[in-house]
């Protein structure tokens, strides 16, 4: 409270005067003159792209210059974060000549291992990928995707079939443990999710020489891959050009950081081609179901509170049927709801696989080495993304299947790991919505253009007006939903 002498003084003080009109024009005029109307340093960073595809991989002082020029393209691209709409009048002239440069090197490599391969007469094993100028060219790829955004930045990457094999060499060669290479990985997977887009077979492209390293990928995962299926092959998902590549995706999908999504849109476009829809697709998808619902049960184990809770209610309210089923199934898998012919679906016991000592997230398949909730969210991310380019007859099987028992697990207390993320009540929110799409009856509006008769002969003749006719009487006659979608 103030005294009584300062009330005189705080009372003649004068009260601040408002806003004037010219005081609020400047400064609209300095929040505008902030804003960039165009990409500015254009010339400076083609010409940065240019000469850092000219440098030679070999020469320490040609890698140290890539550095600095990766350093100033970083400092260039900082500045349209927020305006970053305003690359896309030069994006080919920037990606294009990058990715040129790297599809080189790649091509340059893959033809040296398959020359040391038919040498050694067996197939010669990968080496690490030791290029740091294409690495370098991969970064600044890596940054125009980041401000960009990649959806528009891999419209302008490279797409002949015969980069395909290059590609996933690449992938196979960098160090699976190290991170100092994560953007190359990156930004490798974003090219393979465009290179698996071959409108023909993946089989006709496919020369076998990975076979190996993929079968030491799966290896290397300590058993982590032994649920995967293997369609009477023995390797897994069948082996092939299509099994390594959903092998180094399987990795990357509990990555913590950007590769994740990467490897998520991959898988997401490699099985929904036509000729691996009916196959690997609705095996994939059950695959994922399973290492969510496995990674869930056993994050809630891991919290006191809840596995008490749970261990009281049992899994389905019944304490004793619980008990029954984990001596049943000692490994943790409950498989009393699988019939004689091998229909029907196990039910991962959590409170059965930590009296065996297994590990739920291993024991399903899921990618080794990542956080619980990192992989929930590489795999649904993946199951979405499948659900979002696949054909609907392909999906109307699996998919109200996966839908169930997600939401399912998602509703339940097991499923607290599912509702504690914002990313993971997103990718629910997807599938909820294309899972909807895929049984949402298609609606053929009767005021679509007719085409009349497909015959030219028949049009030639007269009679393709006549032949439309009937097809839209039948349309006039058929009655119109009272929702309009």
């Amino acid at each position: 409270q103030p005294r009584a002498a300062e009330l005189p003084r705080l009372a003649a003080t004068p009260a601040p005067k408002p806003l004037g009109a010219s005081c609020a024009a400047q400064l609209t005029s300095m929040a505008a003159s902030s804003e960039l109307a165009f990409f500015e340093e254009h010339e400076r960073f083609v010409a940065l792209v240019s000469e850092l595809g000219a440098l030679d991989n070999a020469l320490p002082e040609d890698a140290a210059r890539a550095k600095a020029l990766v350093k100033e393209g970083a400092d260039i691209l900082d500045k349209y974060q927020e305006q970053s709409h305003l690359l896309d009048k030069h994006m080919e002239s920037m990606a294009k000549p990058l990715m040129d440069r790297a599809r080189d090197d790649l091509r340059a490599i893959r033809a040296a291992h398959v020359k040391k391969s038919s040498e050694a007469g067996s197939g010669f094993a990968l080496q690490l990928l030791d290029a740091p100028v294409m690495h370098h060219c991969l970064t600044l790829a890596y940054l125009l995707c980041k401000t960009r955004g990649w959806k528009r930045v891999i419209t302008f990457f490279p797409h002949e079939a015969a980069d395909l094999e290059p590609c996933v060499a690449a992938l196979l060669s960098l160090d699976s443990e190290g991170t100092t290479h994560w953007k190359s990985r990156y930004v490798l997977l974003l090219w393979l999710s465009v290179l698996v887009l071959a409108p023909f077979p993946v089989h006709t492209i496919d020369s076998g020489d990975l076979g190996p390293a993929a079968a030491a990928l799966a290896a290397a995962a300590e058993g982590a891959l032994s649920t995967v299926p293997t369609f009477g092959t023995g390797d897994p998902w069948g082996g092939g050009i299509v099994g390594t590549i959903l092998c180094v995706c399987q990795g990357c999908l509990g990555s913590a950081g950007p590769v994740r999504d990467a490897a998520a849109a991959c898988v997401g476009r490699l099985l929904t081609r036509p000729d691996l829809e009916t196959s690997v697709l609705a095996e994939f998808i059950g695959w994922g179901v399973k290492v969510i619902e496995a990674t869930c049960l056993s994050h809630a184990r891991a919290d006191p509170g809840l596995a008490e809770r749970l261990a009281s209610d049992g899994a389905e309210g019944d304490a004793e049927e619980l008990t029954a089923r984990q001596q049943a199934s000692p490994s943790g898998w409950d498989t009393s709801a699988v019939d004689d012919s091998g229909a029907g679906t196990p039910v991962w016991s959590g409170a059965a696989a930590a009296s065996a000592g297994a590990d739920p997230a291993a024991a399903s398949g899921a990618p080794a080495g990542g956080l619980d909730v990192f992989v929930v969210t590489g795999v649904l991310a993946a199951i979405v993304r499948a659900f979002k380019h696949g054909q609907r007859d392909s999906l109307a099987d699996a998919a109200g299947e996966a839908f169930c028992r997600i939401s399912q697990v998602a509703a339940s207390e097991q499923g607290q790991l599912l509702r504690s993320s914002a990313s993971l009540r997103r990718l629910l929110v997807k599938l909820s919505q294309r899972t909807g799409l895929v049984y949402l009856p298609p609606r053929v509006a009767s005021w679509r253009y007719q085409r009349g008769q497909r015959s030219l002969l028949d049009n030639l003749r007269g009679a393709g007006p006549a032949a439309a006719l009937p097809s839209r009487a039948r349309d006039a006659e058929e009655p119109e939903a009272d929702d309009d979608f």
